[in-house]
């Protein structure tokens, strides 16, 4: 490596075993999941991506969903919206609890631009 380039390896571990878990469970066209198939998601996470935070808030269906923080080390954040049982992609709601804890999550988060 050139010591004018970045080392990428690393950055992108955690969202890549993901998503490619996530492809894999559920197929490429993620549509609304049932609850047993939202705790499979937990699950998962917990057991294998641990540096992964979920974040509880509801869909357009006031339905219990999921935001997935997933860090990248020194480059930022990816926010996957997990709606259960809804075709609605874009859009979710945070009740105070669900809006104190992302705060607290993107705050505990924040080491993953580095210092600075």
């Amino acid at each position: 490596m050139k010591n004018n380039e970045t080392d990428f390896r690393g950055y992108h571990d955690s969202y890549n075993k993901f998503s490619n878990w996530m492809i894999k469970t559920f197929g490429k066209d993620l549509q609304g999941l049932t609850f047993y198939e939202m705790c499979k998601v937990k699950h998962f996470i917990k057991g294998f991506c641990p540096e992964i935070t979920i974040i509880n808030c509801d869909d357009s269906n006031y339905t219990g969903s999921y935001l997935i923080l997933i860090p990248h080390p020194t480059h930022g954040i990816t926010v996957f919206f997990i709606p259960q049982r809804s075709k609605v992609q874009n859009q979710f709601f945070l009740y105070k609890s669900h809006h104190k804890e992302l705060i607290k999550a993107l705050k505990e988060m924040g080491t993953v631009y580095g210092k600075g």
